[in-house]
């Protein structure tokens, strides 16, 4: 998705393509090329690799070949380039290994709490956990199909804990390996929960299922890089409390940032296995142990702990709080910033908010 903000003369873009780049790069391209642009911005993947995204027959080094070509015409029209690398593991020799002429890479594990929490800005009405409505243990969202994320609903069927949650899953091959899902004890079947919408329309849209259980387990994008997503500030935004089956260490790595754990309730020892089924394993044992507490009684417990969650997102994503950045972000966080202010009312529009566009000029100058 190309996203252009004329005021600023800015594009901003991912590439979520799963292994089909190149009219993706082609479209880049041709928007720099025939386009009026100063600066841009190619946003928040997990790693250099791309392993999680793209398919391992693909040829990686054609993939930097495209990059080359978007770096040579940036440098030609002296166009300023970002690549932002998300994973919180950051290396810091990333311009040196590329070699790009003018594309600068920034590691920003924080960039999706900043593009989650604007699109909620402009909701009529973000709603936060009530208790007393849940019917269900957990919710536990899988648009897409990965083998790691399989192997998570596997075990919670070995544990005898399906019926105990809401579980959304469609397709049976893997969206990044194209290969077919391979299959253990649970036979895959299409698990579809009542979306009043369409279900890729917004990444903070959630089925009613979701105010009906009492814990988000969370299928991270990735198992392999520490790699923070709209999954995660979902659940901080609407104060629930959540499981994350991440990359080893994903929830020590959050305390770092000023998060509190649900200790009281949950033995966080399978944060640090690094066999990644061991890890799901021993993280649907935790949801086990709880299966027989009262859902209010699991609220009651991690109430302070979800407050002080909710606050902290809030605090990082300040303007003015600098504590978890690196300085050579500075420049361009402003305007990562503004753009997802933009972005942010285009889905108000989309949801049938006219009057944002006249606001537009005010809030992004």
């Amino acid at each position: 998705m190309l996203n252009y903000i004329p005021q600023d003369k800015t594009l901003v873009t991912s590439n979520w393509t799963h292994g089909a780049p190149k009219a993706y790069f082609t479209d880049i391209i041709d928007f720099l090329e025939n386009n009026k642009v100063e600066t841009f911005i190619y946003n928040a993947l997990p790693e250099l690799d791309f392993s999680d995204f793209l398919p391992p027959d693909y040829n990686y080094s054609g993939f930097f070949e495209l990059l080359n070509q978007v770096d040579e015409v940036c440098l030609r029209k002296n166009i300023d380039s970002y690549l932002l690398i998300g994973t919180a593991q950051a290396q810091t020799e990333y311009n040196e290994r590329v070699g790009f002429k003018k594309i600068k890479i920034y590691n920003f594990p924080l960039y999706w709490f900043w593009a989650t929490q604007l699109l909620f800005q402009y909701y009529d009405k973000i709603e936060t956990q009530d208790p007393s409505q849940c019917d269900k243990l957990f919710v536990c969202l899988n648009n897409k199909a990965k083998q790691f994320r399989y192997n998570l609903i596997n075990e919670l069927y070995v544990e005898n804990l399906l019926d105990n949650g809401y579980i959304s899953w469609k397709g049976n091959r893997d969206i990044v390996t194209r290969a077919p899902i391979q299959v253990h004890d649970w036979k895959i079947e299409e698990k579809k929960l009542s979306f009043d919408f369409k279900e890729d329309v917004s990444s903070i849209e959630v089925p009613k299922e979701y105010f009906k259980a009492a814990i988000d387990l969370i299928p991270e994008t990735s198992i392999k890089y520490i790699f923070f997503t709209e999954k995660l500030v979902r659940a901080l935004m609407y104060k629930k409390v959540f499981l994350v089956y991440g990359a080893c260490n994903y929830h020590h790595t959050l305390e770092k940032y000023g998060f509190k754990m649900y200790r009281e309730l949950i033995d966080y020892s399978f944060d640090k296995e690094p066999d990644d089924r061991k890890r799901a394993k021993m993280l649907i044992e935790q949801i086990k142990k709880i299966d027989n507490l009262e859902y209010s009684e699991i609220y009651n417990i991690c109430k302070s702990n979800i407050e002080h969650n909710f606050f902290t997102l809030i605090n990082i994503n300040n303007v003015n709080n600098n504590e978890h950045y690196n300085e050579e972000i500075y420049p361009i966080r402003e305007t990562v910033r503004n753009t997802y202010r933009y972005i942010s009312f285009l889905h108000g529009e989309m949801f049938g908010k006219k009057d944002m566009f006249e606001q537009i000029q005010n809030l992004i100058k």
